[in-house]
This record gives C-alpha cells, sequence and structure tokens, in this order.
C-alpha cells in the first residue's frame, strides 16, 4: 500500500504543478504532497492572489486538503495625509499678473515691478 500512495503522490504532484503553473504563480511558490494533501509554501508579490491559488489546487481531482503556508507582504497604509483626511485643507494661493501696491517702511504706498503676486487671502475665523 505504501508504494501505491507514493505513486499516486507523484502523480498528484504533477497535476498540482501543471495546475500552479497555469496560474501564473509558480516562480515563488513550492507545492509539497503527502497522501493527497498538499502543503503549499512561498512568498506571495499581493495577497489577493491567495485565494485563486487555493482554489485552482482544491479543484485538483485528488487533492483531499490543502494547507496553506504561503506568506504575503505586510499591507501598508499610505499617510494619512494622502488618504484625504487627517489635516487641515491646503489652499493654493491665487496668482494676479496686476502690479500689487505695498506699504513701505517710510509709510509711503510702493507699487512692485514683479509680474504675478500673490493676491491677499481672507483670514481665517477663530472660534
Amino acid at each position: 500500500m505504501f508504494g501505491n500512495s507514493a505513486v499516486a503522490d507523484k502523480a498528484l504532484q504533477k497535476l498540482v504543478n501543471r495546475r500552479l503553473e497555469r496560474t501564473g504563480s509558480q516562480m515563488r511558490l513550492t507545492a509539497t504532497v503527502r497522501q493527497g494533501t498538499v502543503t503549499l509554501t512561498g512568498a506571495l508579490r499581493y495577497e489577493k492572489q491567495r485565494i485563486p491559488i487555493m482554489k485552482a489546487i482544491t479543484g485538483v481531482s485528488g487533492v483531499r486538503q490543502v494547507v496553506d503556508r504561503l506568506q504575503a507582504p505586510p499591507k501598508v497604509k499610505p499617510p494619512a495625509a494622502y488618504q484625504g483626511g487627517g489635516g487641515a485643507a491646503i489652499r493654493k494661493p491665487e496668482v494676479s499678473n496686476e502690479p500689487a501696491n505695498v506699504e513701505a517702511a517710510s509709510g509711503e504706498n510702493v507699487e512692485t515691478a514683479s509680474n504675478a503676486t500673490v493676491a491677499d487671502t481672507p483670514p481665517a475665523e477663530t472660534a
């Protein structure tokens, strides 16, 4: 009986390897077959690969059980600034092509020679 099990496992191993090749994920994965139980090890590139791979191997005729030992990289959350929350809104300054009048230290009104100036923004309201 031991000899038949080894032959069956060898044939099942070939079927499992072919299925992994078809899923396009065998590069970093290893499947080991023992008495109809397939143990998957290796590194996934993305967590979302796990379910399709498990379904594909479970669907191979002769597979009794699939042991998932696959590792996926941890999920990384983008910083709060990129999520659109958690901070004050940043207002882009308005640009004007009109010359701005600037009061000099002496109190006289001076026209600037700049082509582009930042327009005044209304002051923030206080609570």
